[in-house]
């Protein structure tokens, strides 16, 4: 008998019921991922913009048990709502294995690869590429409506990183599209 894969909403479910768990806090969030093995693995972070926080525990464990590759991918705040987990933990997820910059994420309540953004997916790779590999399609589209102002920024950002490197590149996206780059460094 094969075992079958948990969806999303099983995840879901599965951050519910650890959230209701945990005593109540402000800037609690919990991420449920998903590996290649079928594993659920959950997290709490109790506050996101402090120190206590179990996602590198989670991750360590993983590595301990040759689970690095990430197929799906639900954080949940306390109220329920889901959105993207902070910008060092997607990273640190990037790092463990490259191929992560596949795994499916669930936003607001859509997949990252719904039909409706295939349009988009050679622009979301070339931001990914230029930017960093966290920055996903999610972070811009839900928010940003004008999409003129989001390519004039990657432009920007992407001439300036091959005249002068990395360094500063930044800045350059926070003087293009400053809430992009509040975004994106302030996650």
């Amino acid at each position: 008998m094969i075992k079958a894969m948990p969806t999303f909403e099983t995840m879901v479910e599965l951050l519910k019921s650890n959230i209701a768990e945990e005593t109540p806090a402000p800037y609690l969030q919990a991420t449920a991922l998903l590996t290649d093995h079928g594993n659920v693995y959950v997290a709490v972070c109790r506050d996101v913009f402090g120190s206590d926080c179990g996602y590198d525990n989670m991750l360590t464990f993983m590595k301990t048990r040759g689970e690095t590759r990430i197929l799906k991918m639900v954080t949940m705040w306390t109220d329920g709502g889901i959105n993207l987990s902070s910008m060092n933990f997607r990273e640190s997820i990037y790092e463990m294995n490259k191929e992560n910059i596949e795994t499916e994420i669930l936003v607001l309540g859509r997949k990252r690869n719904d039909p409706e953004d295939t349009p988009l997916q050679p622009f979301v790779k070339k931001l990914i590429n230029t930017l960093n590999s966290s920055v996903t399609l999610e972070l811009l589209k839900e928010k940003y409506m004008d999409w003129t102002n989001a390519k004039k920024a990657l432009d920007a950002m992407e001439k300036y990183i091959e005249q002068h490197g990395m360094d500063g590149a930044g800045d350059v996206l926070r003087e293009a599209a400053p809430e992009i780059w509040k975004d994106i460094y302030w996650r």
